[in-house]
């Protein structure tokens, strides 16, 4: 685990508390957020300052479950490139990623985004069960947020095949003999982290690396652009006034319809041919 040492720590926690940062972010600004797609459908790559993550959203036909046969899936799979950070294996510790993987599951999975039921092909037999696979690439701090932005960036530009059923016999279409299907989206929930510096009284946007690390907890909350909370963790042992509380949603309402504008201009630029594309 990377070693902060007393003279950092006392430093960067003063200018917090002046409301300031060493990048010279106020202390709810966020760093520059920009999402590139790859020529794939499915695929992206998020730039958040220097934190950058990939996502991959790929499709394939199941079976249902016998608990809901008119229904998909969904999968969400989060791992960490050896590269991401100097000694990755001991920058986070197990728990961390366990914690990383749960949210993003609470975020888009079971905050339920996608139309499950648009995902059936034959009821009881056939479904699509879509996967999304994101790795962190470089870690620089508020790699929950970042992966909750490739994620649903990557579900929002993702098509999948074309099928004709008859009968129970199911024909998938290539993407050249039939225009490909775009998933049903109902919403775009964002995984907002914020830092907590002095027990709660400071509490700082998309935060750093060192800012995460030397920081008394993170409060995480998932928000769409409708202002409707998904889930709300909290890590650290604080406890948090209700006013607190309240100041964290506000900011998380407001950081959310930012980054779901600049999700919708990134895809709706890509379909018209002048996006970033890899």
């Amino acid at each position: 685990m990377k070693v902060t040492s007393i003279t950092e720590r006392q430093f960067i926690t003063s200018i917090i508390s002046k409301s300031k940062r060493l990048d010279g972010r106020n202390l709810a600004d966020g760093r520059t957020l920009e999402i590139k797609f790859l020529k794939e459908w499915g695929g992206c790559i998020v730039y958040l300052g220097n934190t950058v993550i990939l996502s991959q959203v790929s499709a394939e036909i199941t079976e249902p479950k016998a608990s809901s046969p008119t229904e998909g899936a969904l999968h969400v799979n989060f791992e960490v490139s050896p590269m991401s950070a100097p000694d990755v294996n001991l920058s986070r510790s197990s728990n961390e990623f366990v914690e990383l993987q749960r949210s993003l599951e609470r975020c888009i999975r079971d905050s339920k985004c996608i139309d499950l039921e648009s995902l059936c092909i034959v009821a009881g037999v056939k479904v699509w069960t879509i996967r999304v696979d994101i790795h962190a690439m470089n870690d620089d701090g508020n790699v929950l947020e970042c992966s909750s932005i490739a994620a649903i960036s990557a579900l929002a530009h993702f098509k999948r095949p074309d099928v004709t059923v008859v009968g129970i016999e199911v024909t998938v279409h290539s993407l050249d003999d039939h225009e490909p299907l775009s998933l049903n989206l109902h919403h775009m929930p964002i995984a907002i982290n914020m830092a907590l510096f002095g027990q709660g009284t400071y509490i700082v946007m998309d935060p750093t690396e060192v800012e995460e690390r030397i920081s008394d907890g993170w409060y995480i909350v998932g928000m769409n652009a409708h202002q409707e909370v998904c889930f709300i963790h909290r890590n650290g042992s604080l406890l948090l006034p209700e006013d607190t509380i309240q100041k964290c949603i506000k900011l998380a309402v407001g950081r959310a319809q930012t980054v779901t504008q600049t999700i919708r201009a990134a895809r709706n630029m890509y379909v018209k041919g002048g996006g970033s594309l890899l």
